[in-house]
């Protein structure tokens, strides 16, 4: 996505692929198509998100035999405030080591600002 390449934290925003995306969509299902491994998949699933949809939407073209389904249930992390912000930005850096830290010491309620915890 555009935000990828930024370097924007995109958490559940619905940000759609952008062409780089698109190609490296298509690279992965034609490496699935060429190791043969497309025509033992049983099914394809992703979030319910632009960019992960597309992504499965290519993989599930090459993949004859495979049904092809979304589910909310597997959107990324909800990051909350800071959804949109570059990663390198020094609040976020800030509040990443607060949060992480908080997990790595066993609070997994602990939560960024409006977004989920690791709990969740």
């Amino acid at each position: 996505t555009v935000w990828n390449a930024e370097g924007r934290i995109q958490g559940q925003t619905d940000v759609f692929l952008n062409d780089a995306g698109r190609q490296q969509a298509k690279q992965v299902a034609e490496e699935l198509r060429r190791l043969g491994i497309a025509d033992h998949v049983d099914a394809v699933v992703s979030s319910d998100l632009a960019r992960a949809s597309e992504t499965a939407d290519a993989i599930a073209a090459v993949c004859p035999r495979a049904s092809r389904r979304t589910d909310a249930g597997l959107r990324e992390f909800n990051f909350g405030e800071l959804t949109g912000h570059l990663g390198s930005d020094a609040l976020v850096q800030a509040l990443r080591k607060e949060v992480y830290s908080a997990w790595k010491a066993g609070n997994l309620e602990k939560a960024f600002p409006h977004g989920e915890s690791s709990a969740a």
